[in-house]
C-alpha cells in the first residue's frame, strides 16, 4: 500500500508539472496572437477593411477564451504544488484589489459595469502568498462582471469580524443563485446558467479554484443571494493571517 501510494503521489506530480509547462508553452503564442490582432484592430500596419476588423473582433474573442481556459488549467495544476514550495508574504489587500479590478473590468469594457471599492488605504495586509490572493479576487470578480447585466454594479466590501479575521465581500446584481444549485457551486466544471452570460462561456473552474486557494490559508467561502437580485461571495480569512492597520474598518 505504501508503495502503491507513492507511485500514485509521484504520478501526481508528474500530472501537475506538466500541466504547468504546457500552460506556460501555451500562454506565450497565444499573448502574441491576440497583441497582434489587436495592433491590426487599431489600424497598426494599415486599416483594415470591415470584413478583417470582424474577423480579428473573432480571432480575439476566441484567443481570449482559449486564454481563460489555459489559465485555469495553470492554476489547478499550481494548486498540487507542496506548500514548501508556496512563498507567504505580507499581502497589501488594497493594491491587489485594484489591480485585480483594472484587469477584469477592461475585459467587460462592453457592459459599461460600475465597480464600488472600499478605501485602499483602511484596508490590511495578509499572511500568503500573492498568487493565491490575486487568483481568490480575480475569480470572484470575473464572476460577478459575468453574470452582471449591462452597466450593472459589482461591489467590493471589507469587514472585520469580531475574532480580528476579515471577511471580504463580492456583491453583483446579477440573477442570484438557485438553492438548489448552492451546494454545487463550488464543485469543479459545475456551470450555472444565467441569462447574462454568453453561451458556452467559462469552464465552471473559477469557484472551486477560489475554495481550494482559500482553504490553503485557512480560509473558507459563502454565499448570500437571492435569485432576481444578486449573489455575496463571501470569503472569510482567520485573524492569524490578517494585520489589520490603525483605521481599520468596524468589527461586524
Amino acid at each position: 500500500m505504501r508503495q502503491a501510494f507513492a507511485e500514485l503521489e509521484l504520478a501526481n506530480d508528474t500530472k501537475n508539472r506538466i500541466l504547468a509547462e504546457v500552460s506556460h508553452d501555451l500562454r506565450t503564442p497565444l499573448n502574441a496572437i491576440l497583441g497582434f490582432a489587436e495592433a491590426m484592430q487599431y489600424g497598426i500596419g494599415g486599416t483594415p477593411h470591415d470584413k478583417h476588423t470582424e474577423y480579428l473582433a473573432d480571432i480575439r474573442s476566441s484567443g481570449q477564451m482559449l486564454l481563460e481556459m489555459v489559465n485555469q488549467i495553470l492554476d489547478v495544476a499550481e494548486l498540487g504544488q507542496q506548500a514548501d514550495d508556496i512563498k507567504e508574504v505580507l499581502v497589501d489587500l488594497g493594491a491587489s484589489i485594484r489591480r485585480s479590478v483594472a484587469v477584469v473590468s477592461a475585459a467587460h469594457s462592453s457592459k459599461n459595469l460600475t465597480f464600488l471599492l472600499p478605501d485602499e488605504f483602511r484596508l490590511p495586509k495578509l499572511l500568503a502568498a500573492n498568487s493565491t490572493i490575486t487568483t481568490i479576487l480575480s475569480n470572484l470578480l470575473e464572476n460577478a462582471a459575468k453574470f452582471s447585466a449591462q452597466s450593472g454594479q459589482v461591489t467590493v466590501e471589507v469587514e472585520r469580524e469580531t475574532d480580528g479575521g476579515l471577511c471580504l465581500q463580492v456583491i453583483d446584481g446579477g440573477p442570484g443563485i438557485e438553492r438548489d444549485d448552492l451546494n454545487r457551486i463550488s464543485t469543479p466544471f459545475f456551470r450555472s446558467s444565467s441569462p447574462y452570460e454568453s453561451p458556452g462561456s467559462g469552464y465552471g473552474l473559477g469557484l472551486s479554484i477560489v475554495a481550494s486557494r482559500l482553504s490553503s490559508i485557512d480560509g473558507r467561502l459563502d454565499f448570500d443571494c437571492a435569485v432576481g437580485v444578486g449573489t455575496k461571495a463571501m470569503i472569510h480569512i482567520p485573524a492569524t493571517r490578517v494585520v489589520w492597520l490603525q483605521n481599520e474598518p468596524r468589527s461586524r
